[in-house]
């Protein structure tokens, strides 16, 4: 308010060289009077409203005198346009002049004495105004919605970078700046306030600054309205909330997406494929589709090449898949909590929309002939390849979660599918799931509450026919469900990981069983017990230990332990398993590389590693009789293991002829049907009994077959 709407009498400082009362000597004034300009500037203070100059003759002194001063003059004389122009004369900011005319009419004058007060006074409230926003860092503005004039105060300008004078008082200074994309959120916050549908103004816009980017502003204002309620005048405050805005984008950008490749993570996935489940409901023709990717052998490659080269892999299949696929389909990088996740390294994909399910096959044809490009890592070229899984989402399908399940239950499906690299979610595969899953937690209980049990297949010696050695193989015997094939839960303990526990167990029971032989057969002692170990057993520090805990628990000598690793296993953790192997050689077990023949074994590893003996793949052996070309291979390898002093075990023997030709190329040891099938304990026992003495092989042990069928 200004000091008239106060009622507070102005002080005004007169220089009067004549009669000043019959204008200024009124209760409305508080008049002290100088005889000069000097004797003002002495006594001119802020409280003072104007100064006014009541001349009578042509002498008057220059206005620099004054300095710094600057409030507004009444000059009061003849001729008083020219004189106040004399007045300016030498001053380079001279202040406002207001002029009245001698003689003049005592009421005019005493009206422009008051308007000059009540200009002073806006003046003082503006900048008191301005002060207390400067310190606020708020900028103000006030809009008559009459004349469509604004005025945007100091710091309203200086947040979008310009000077008080670079911006006039047209609302389109305001307008024009906003960034097209708010500009119809800003009209209809405003029409919202002014029609009276909202308490008052706020929003939250963007606003080109004058260094060409733009700025986060947040706006509030009330509007004043007149007698029948409708607006005439709206003001208010602008903040600039940049900084806190962009702080804002980092942390949802933290919050939606995945650190290491800048794609979108689950949460931001979910959200749009529900955004695409809304669409489907309104449109029930509308058609999308989710695709999970797993690249292969990401495990030996961050196991082998190191953790950075994993990551920097992921960046790279990031930056190529979306330049497979359409700018408005979503990429992203899942981790999920199943247990047979080693990483976050999957990949999903939202096709949004698509015309025909067809058309996610093409993508996915896509994909992997792009993914199976090399990949360039610093000096390395990497070579990986993908498996997929696609699922439809349409208007029967009810949650986002239910749709990505259906994705990694058809990932799942490809991975362990030797043809097809991708495959597509049908209803079976949820059955199958839910069956697994049943499984899993039946096999746990199995585990924990010990209803497994071993068989032991026993395996001969071609030079002397005697049993050297029994493979220890675990079997379930289901309470309601009866027996569960090995090729059923192995798998799915390997993907679980239960493969650890389910190992750990096979390995107490079976030296266990081994050492409990002993005083029930004579010579038991030298015989040794073979156990499969998973890659995923070895890659625990702690196996080393744990075998010598159980060793220790039983009683059982190390070199009747037979730790047998694939071939893949070893290839796939690289340089830790060559340094794990040859610390279980240093502890006396003997180790058996299994499955030889099926991988893809350097010779520069094999002729590293403290391997005892090479177990030939049952593949090879099937194939030696009848003049097949599988004979040399076999023959190949027995001459291998020779000149690596090695020892060598054929599997899968199922026909004598087979044992002959084996026997024939100086092959050491026979596993196989055609001698025994896998024995429960204590037929294993009565198997040892029967062929302990004998120099021959048991080449028609139809008993033994027919029990433990």
């Amino acid at each position: 308010m200004t000091e008239i709407l106060n009622n507070i009498r102005p002080r005004i400082l007169a220089v009067t060289q004549g009669a000043v009362e019959q204008i200024l000597d009124d209760e409305s004034f508080e008049v002290t009077k100088v005889a000069s300009l000097s004797e003002a500037a002495a006594r001119l203070g802020p409280d003072h409203s104007y100064l006014a100059l009541w001349l009578e003759d042509e002498s008057i002194e220059s206005l620099s005198v004054l300095g710094e001063i600057r409030i507004p003059i009444l000059l009061c004389a003849g001729e008083a346009a020219a004189r106040a122009k004399k007045l300016r004369e030498g001053v380079a900011s001279p202040p406002a002049i207001w002029t009245v005319e001698k003689p003049s009419d005592p009421a005019q004058a005493r009206q422009l004495a008051l308007a000059v007060c009540q200009q002073h006074s806006l003046r003082i409230e503006r900048d008191s105004r301005e002060l207390a926003l400067a310190g606020s860092s708020d900028g103000y503005w006030n809009w008559n919605l009459a004349t469509g004039r604004v005025d945007y105060s100091r710091r309203w300008k200086s947040i979008l970078g310009f000077e008080d004078a670079e911006i006039s008082d047209s609302i389109d200074e305001w307008f024009n700046r906003i960034h097209p994309e708010d500009t119809p959120r800003v009209q209809a916050a405003l029409d919202a306030h002014t029609g009276g549908a909202s308490e008052a103004f706020s929003c939250e816009y963007r606003m080109f600054h004058k260094d060409g980017d733009f700025r986060w502003v947040q706006t509030r204002g009330l509007a004043q309205r007149d007698a029948a309620g409708k607006a005439v005048r709206i003001a208010g405050s602008q903040s600039d909330i940049t900084r806190w805005k962009r702080a804002e984008e980092r942390l949802q950008q933290q919050t939606l997406h995945d650190p290491l490749t800048g794609l979108a993570n689950r949460m931001l996935l979910v959200d749009r494929v529900n955004a695409c489940l809304m669409r489907a409901k309104r449109n029930p023709e509308y058609l999308f589709a989710v695709l999970f990717l797993d690249p292969e052998r990401f495990k030996l490659i961050n196991d082998s090449l190191g953790h950075e080269v994993g990551d920097q892999l992921l960046v790279e299949i990031a930056k190529r898949i979306p330049a497979v696929v359409r700018g408005l389909d979503t990429v992203a990088r899942v981790e999920t909590d199943h247990l047979a996740r080693l990483g976050g390294d999957e990949f999903a994909l939202l096709l949004d929309p698509i015309a025909r399910p067809e058309d996610a096959g093409r993508v996915a044809e896509r994909l992997l002939k792009a993914l199976a490009e090399p990949f360039r890592i610093g000096s390395l070229e990497v070579i990986t390849s993908v498996r997929m899984g696609i699922a439809y989402g349409n208007a029967s399908t009810q949650r986002a979660e239910d749709l990505l399940r259906e994705a990694d239950a058809a990932l799942n499906h490809a991975k362990r599918d030797q043809k097809q690299r991708y495959r597509i979610y049908n209803p079976e595969m949820h059955s199958a799931a839910m069956k697994r899953l049943s499984m899993e937690v039946e096999l746990r209980q199995a585990i924990e509450r010990e209803q497994l049990c071993l068989h032991f297949q026993p395996i001969h010696s071609l030079a002397t026919g005697k049993i050297a050695e029994f493979e220890a193989l675990v079997r379930w015997e289901h309470p309601q469900r009866g027996r569960i094939s090995p090729g059923e839960f192995i798998p799915l303990a390997e993907e679980t990981g239960l493969i650890v526990p389910l190992g750990s167990w096979v390995l107490r029971a079976a030296c266990r069983q081994m050492v409990r032989w002993g005083p029930q057969a004579a010579g038991m002692e030298h015989v040794r017990i073979g156990v499969n170990v998973s890659g995923r057993q070895f890659a625990r520090a702690e196996l080393i230990a744990e075998i010598r805990d159980i060793l220790r628990e039983t009683g059982m000598a190390p070199g009747r332990l037979c730790l047998e690793i694939t071939e893949s296993t070893i290839m796939e953790h690289g340089a830790p398993m060559l340094e794990s192997l040859q610390n279980l050689s240093a502890l006396g077990v003997r180790l058996h590389l299994d499955d030889f023949g099926t991988g893809y074994s350097s010779m520069g590893y094999l002729n590293q590693m403290p391997i005892d003996v090479l177990k030939i793949d049952r593949s090879f052996i099937t194939r030696i009789s009848g003049g097949s070309t599988g004979r040399p291979i076999v023959q190949a390898i027995i001459a291998l293991a020779r000149s690596l002093h090695m020892e060598v075990i054929a599997e899968g023997v199922e026909s004598e002829p087979v044992v002959s030709i084996l026997t024939g190329m100086g092959c050491d040891y026979v596993q196989g049907y055609y001698l025994s099938q896998p024995l429960a304990a204590d037929q294993a026992l009565e198997y040892w009994r029967r062929f302990t003495h004998s120099l021959q092989l048991p080449m028609s042990n139809k008993i033994y077959i027919s029990e433990a069928s």
